[in-house]
C-alpha cells in the first residue's frame, strides 16, 4: 500500500527477522536499541519485529503524529513504534522488551506514554511513565554543581553570574589545565600559563580552591552544565521578518550550524534494508570496542549506530506507538499562547488544522472554530509555548481523490491571527513536499544550531544566519 500523507504509512517500515530463541538487540535508523530476551513472544516459528519512528520535526508532522496527552500539548524526544509476528500471525509478547532511545541531551522531565489511536484517527498518549533514572555522573554532576559552583556561577548554567557561564567551558579550555584551575587556580596562575593569568586580571573576584575534587567530579560538574546549556528555553529564535537568529549572547557565546545534518527516514523504496545476516552483539565480558565473536546467545542486528550525548531507557510490555514526552504547560519560559488560523479559499470538506513548532517538537491540532477561525485552547484559553519560536500553521483536508491544503509560518506572540491561503493540490505532489521537508519554500524541519564557546567577546557580530546553507 502507498504512504499516505499525514499517516505514519509515509515513516519507513522497518523489518527484522529474529530467532526467538536467542537474546537479540535490535538497532533501528535513528540508532534506537530494542533489547528482546529469549523466548520472549507467544507461539511458535521465526519472529518478525516491525519498527517505524518519528524522531525528527519533519517526521513528525508528515505522519500526522499529534503531541497532545488528552488534550494537554506535549513537545517529544522522538516516537517509535514495535510489533511483530510470529510465524506470520500475530503475537503478544510474555517478556517485556527493553527500549533505549537516543538522546541529545537529558531532561528530567521527560516521561514515556502509550499511544491510543482515537476515533478521528490521530494518536492520544496517555498513561505517562518514568522513565530509568539519569546517568550516575549526570546526577552527581548536579549535586556537586548546586553544592560547589552556583553560588558564583549561577543556577542557570547559561547565565552568567558573578562567574562566567561554565556552559561548554571545557571548549576553551585543555582538559589538562582545566583540572589544574578549578583544584588550585592560583598555583596555576603563579606558574605563568596565559589563560589562567588573563582570567585572573579580568575577573573581579577570585576563585575558590577545590583541592579535593578529582577528575571524575571535574567530568561530572562538566557533562552535567554542557547537558543543561541545551534546554530548549533559550535556545535561539527566527526572527521570521528578517531571517535573522535572536539569541542571547553572554562570555564567549555564539550559535553555529551542527556538524552532521538532522536526518530523516521517511518512506523510499530506494533505502537498502537490513542486514540479513545478525553480526555478533557486543559482550558484557568483552574490552569496549570489541566484539564476541560465535556467541549463540546473543545476537545484534539492524542499521550502523550514530553517535548520540545518551539514551532514555524503559521497558515494554505490549506492542504499539510509544513517546518520550514532557508537558509544555509549567514549563520554564512558555506562555499561554492565543492563535487563530483563517482559512483562504474554496472548499467543500472537512479541514484539519494543526499547529505545529519544529524546533520543541510540538504538533497539536485544532479545537474547533470561531468567528476568528480555527482556534487552539489547550490550557488556560490557549497553548503554552515560547514567544518569538518559529511555528507553521497547517491545514489538509482529503474528500474522495481531492485534497487541499495550506502552509502559513509566524512567530509566535501571545495573540495572533494568521491567515492560511488553502490550495488543492494532488497526493504526490504533497507526498514529495513531505518528503523533501519543504512545503511552498516553507521548511518543516528547523535546522537546529549548537550553542558553542569561543575566545573573546561576541560583541555585536553577526550570527548564524538561517537562510544560509
Amino acid at each position: 500500500m502507498p504512504p499516505k500523507p499525514f499517516s505514519p504509512s509515509i515513516l519507513r517500515e522497518q523489518v527484522f527477522q529474529i530467532d526467538p530463541s536467542m537474546d537479540t538487540t535490535i538497532i533501528t535508523a535513528h540508532g534506537a536499541r530494542v533489547k528482546i530476551p529469549s523466548d520472549a513472544f507467544a507461539g511458535g516459528g521465526k519472529i518478525a519485529i516491525t519498527i517505524r519512528e518519528a524522531f525528527t520535526s519533519a517526521e513528525i508532522l508528515a505522519a500526522g503524529l499529534t503531541t497532545e496527552s488528552n488534550g494537554r500539548p506535549l513537545r517529544s524526544g522522538g516516537m517509535i513504534y514495535i510489533n511483530a509476528t510470529a510465524g506470520g500471525e500475530m503475537t503478544t509478547l510474555v517478556k517485556p522488551l527493553g527500549v533505549s532511545m537516543p538522546y541529545s541531551y537529558y531532561d528530567s522531565t521527560m516521561k514515556v506514554f502509550k499511544g491510543v489511536e482515537t476515533d478521528s484517527g490521530t494518536i492520544n498518549w496517555v498513561e505517562p511513565d518514568t522513565l530509568n533514572p539519569p546517568p550516575q555522573d549526570l546526577q552527581l554532576g548536579s549535586v556537586l554543581y548546586h553544592s560547589k559552583c552556583a553560588a558564583c556561577h549561577g543556577s542557570d548554567v547559561k547565565e552568567s553570574a558573578i562567574g562566567p557561564s561554565l556552559a561548554n567551558v571545557d571548549q576553551r579550555w585543555p582538559k589538562s589545565k582545566l583540572y589544574e584551575w578549578i583544584r588550585n587556580n592560583k598555583k596555576l596562575i603563579e606558574s605563568g600559563y596565559p589563560r589562567a593569568v588573563e582570567i585572573s586580571k579580568s575577573s573581579p573576584t577570585v576563585m575558590d580552591l577545590f583541592p579535593l575534587l578529582d577528575n571524575e567530579s571535574i567530568d561530572a560538574i562538566i557533562k552535567y552544565v554542557n547537558n543543561q546549556a541545551k534546554y530548549p528555553s533559550l535556545m535561539p529564535q527566527k526572527d521570521t521578518t528578517s531571517g535573522s537568529i535572536t539569541t542571547i549572547c553572554k562570555d564567549d557565546t555564539m550559535y553555529v550550524r551542527p556538524s552532521k545534518a538532522e536526518t530523516s527516514q521517511f518512506f523510499t523504496n530506494d533505502i537498502p534494508a537490513p542486514p540479513a545476516t545478525p553480526s555478533p552483539a557486543p559482550d558484557a565480558n568483552t574490552p569496549s570496542g570489541e566484539k564476541k565473536l560465535n556467541d549463540p546467545k546473543e545476537r545484534t542486528v539492524g542499521f550502523t549506530d550514530r553517535q548520540t550525548s545518551g539514551m532514555y531507557e524503559f521497558q515494554i510490555k505490549t506492542f504499539g506507538w510509544y513517546n518520550i514526552d514532557a508537558y509544555m504547560d509549567g514549563y520554564v519560559g512558555t506562555q499561554p499562547v492565543k492563535v487563530w488560523a483563517q482559512l483562504q479559499g474554496t472548499f467543500d470538506m472537512d479541514i484539519n488544522v494543526y499547529l505545529f513548532c519544529p524546533d520543541k517538537q510540538i504538533l497539536s491540532v485544532s479545537n474547533g472554530k470561531d468567528e476568528k477561525g480555527y482556534y487552539f485552547n489547550k490550557t488556560k484559553g490557549g497553548v503554552p509555548l515560547f514567544l518569538r519560536d518559529r511555528a507553521i500553521l497547517f491545514a489538509f483536508g482529503r474528500k474522495g481523490e481531492k485534497i487541499v491544503y495550506g502552509v502559513s509560518e509566524f512567530s509566535i506572540s501571545l495573540q495572533q491571527v494568521i491567515s492560511v491561503v488553502v490550495k488543492e493540490a494532488s497526493e504526490q505532489e504533497l507526498l514529495d513536499a513531505l518528503q523533501n521537508k519543504s512545503i511552498n519554500g516553507i521548511d518543516l524541519g528547523l535546522e537546529k544550531l549548537e550553542m558553542r564557546i569561543v575566545p573573546g567577546d561576541c560583541g555585536g557580530r553577526a550570527l548564524a544566519d538561517s537562510s544560509s546553507k
